[in-house]
């Protein structure tokens, strides 16, 4: 049976990304269409971008190549599991690619259906471990959705989780998402409020993308990452102070990077001041680890305490069993 011209187009390209060399008669004989047909619909595809060589004779078939750009692909399902699952991976890292591993994230999100998009959540929760990975795995679709209306410029409501508990009612302009000290930001511009705001991601529920678009507004920051830097310092938190640290300033950035957000000071050539800020104590234990190097620390009482129940641990933890 003939299929109808778009779903050929469709059969035949899946047919050219499978086989290395796709004989001409395989092709004709596949798609239920004459030789002169099969030549019109791979021209199609060349106008379409796809780049498709042909070998001619009696015998001669079709083969894909590489071309300058990258023309639209056509993916079987489980093939669209696995690329997502290592966009996935890949984003949360938070390493050099998770950027654009985000932008591509929010053009493919949307184009899941249901069912993949449950097979992608349950392939992470039994392959992946990631730090935080309930919080995370909740909100991996909130990234994509709002990745899709930062990029087409679409105004956004959502409840925003308050950390003390309470939810308020946001509508807001997106701009970027930032990865930063194991967490998502969405930088927007907040109607309601008339200014620009950071909000944790996580902290996000039930966006609606409102399909109104908008002019962004001027921003008061080049660097959107700078930005949610420098509104996680002045943000006011519980555990706040200085630590002099006894190596380079390029080494502890370098092993602090993702860790808890801090300003670094040099002091010398191996000497450097770190102030932080911390919504916890066990964030600000997790930092002093991290440094891998000595340090000189003053106060509060709490902190020097659980610093030394730590050193403690680590010390018993050491010894060899009897």
């Amino acid at each position: 049976m003939e299929h109808p011209p778009s779903a050929r187009l469709l059969k035949l390209l899946a047919l050219l990304q499978q086989h290395r060399v796709c004989p001409g008669p395989l092709l004709s004989e596949e798609l239920h269409v004459s030789r002169r047909t099969l030549r019109r619909d791979v021209e199609k595809l060349r106008q379409l971008g796809y780049g498709i060589e042909a070998n001619p004779g009696p015998l001669g078939g079709y083969r894909m190549v590489s071309r300058d750009h990258l023309p639209p692909l056509l993916f079987e399902e489980d093939e669209a599991v696995v690329i997502a699952v290592a966009l996935l991976g890949t984003l949360m890292s938070g390493g050099d690619l998770s950027d654009a591993s985000l932008r591509a994230w929010s053009k493919l999100h949307p184009l899941l259906p249901e069912e993949t998009k449950r097979k992608v959540s349950a392939v992470l929760e039994s392959t992946l471990t990631w730090r935080d990975t309930p919080a995370l795995q909740t909100h991996l679709g909130t990234l994509g959705v709002l990745g899709a209306a930062c990029r087409r410029a679409e105004v956004v409501r959502f409840g925003y989780h308050k950390p003390e508990g309470s939810v308020a009612s946001r509508r807001a302009e997106p701009f970027r998402l930032v990865h930063l000290y194991d967490h998502w930001y969405l930088v927007a511009f907040d109607t309601e409020r008339d200014g620009w705001r950071i909000f944790r991601v996580d902290r996000i529920r039930d966006v609606v993308v409102t399909r109104q678009r908008f002019e962004a507004h001027k921003r008061p920051f080049e660097d959107p990452v700078s930005f949610v830097l420098q509104s996680l310092q002045q943000a006011p938190q519980p555990y706040q102070g200085e630590v002099i640290i006894k190596a380079s300033l390029e080494t502890i950035r370098a092993r602090l990077q993702g860790v808890l957000p801090g300003r670094l000071e040099p002091l010398g050539e191996h000497r450097c001041r770190l102030t932080y800020s911390s919504p916890s104590l066990q964030g600000v234990l997790h930092m002093l680890v991290s440094l891998d190097a000595d340090f000189d620390l003053e106060g509060p009482e709490e902190l020097l305490w659980a610093v030394s129940q730590l050193g403690l641990r680590f010390t018993a933890g050491s010894q060899p069993s009897p």
